[in-house]
């Protein structure tokens, strides 16, 4: 999380349209495209945080006796998640690894909103960064379903304000989007470890659900 939150902050100072618009070529075009790069980054790592903090928590119990990763984690319910991932909870993704934990804690979370709804929005982009297909619309004629998901869930990249430029990739991936997928992460890891009844050692305040400031600690 701490790399995501890196690349965040990075995000913002990359997306600065004052910059941008003083800036001549081919430094114009450098910064739209290490912006692209780092929130790139911010997102991979914020989705690869959750699932790496998921595959910890099924495995705490075949490293440790007692719980260290995650204070508070009821003995019977480790001993569970471990036996899980050894009858093949290793092969899912972080949203289904996520619903197995909690089935077996007999806990629940709304999966249609707050940041678990994010998340399962978070994998959707993910996915489609990772398993990247080539991609085009014919003005009139198609929808990005992509872009109709995420409608309203960041700003687009501040640099493009007032431009005609395409929300793959151009569009999407700035400032608002890295900020978005390092919250989304966070929130929906403490409402998950919440629901689980056990800790998980957080050392800066949740940031807030939606668009703010990005206001990251250093």
């Amino acid at each position: 999380m701490s790399a995501a939150r890196r690349f965040a902050r990075s995000a913002d100072l990359l997306d600065n349209p004052n910059i941008f618009e003083a800036e001549k070529e081919p430094l114009r075009s450098e910064r739209s495209h290490e912006l692209i790069e780092v929130t790139l980054a911010a997102v991979i790592l914020s989705y690869t945080a959750v699932e790496s903090v998921l595959n910890e928590l099924f495995q705490e119990r075949e490293h440790f006796a007692q719980p260290v990763w995650f204070p508070g984690l009821d003995d019977k319910i480790a001993a569970a998640l471990h036996r899980a991932w050894s009858e093949g909870v290793e092969k899912l993704n972080p949203i289904d690894k996520s619903k197995v934990a909690l089935a077996i804690s007999s806990r629940s979370i709304d999966w249609n909103s707050g940041y678990p709804q994010e998340f399962l929005l978070l994998h959707a982009l993910r996915n489609a960064l990772v398993h990247h297909k080539p991609f085009s619309v014919e003005p009139n004629v198609t929808e990005d379903k992509l872009k109709k998901r995420l409608r309203n869930r960041f700003p687009l990249a501040r640099i493009w304000a007032g431009k005609n430029v395409n929300y793959r990739w151009g569009g999407a991936l700035g400032a608002g989007c890295a900020l978005w997928a390092y919250r989304t992460a966070e929130g929906f890891q403490a409402e998950f470890f919440g629901a689980l009844g056990c800790d998980y050692p957080r050392p800066w305040p949740l940031p807030q659900l939606g668009p703010a400031p990005l206001d990251l600690p250093a």
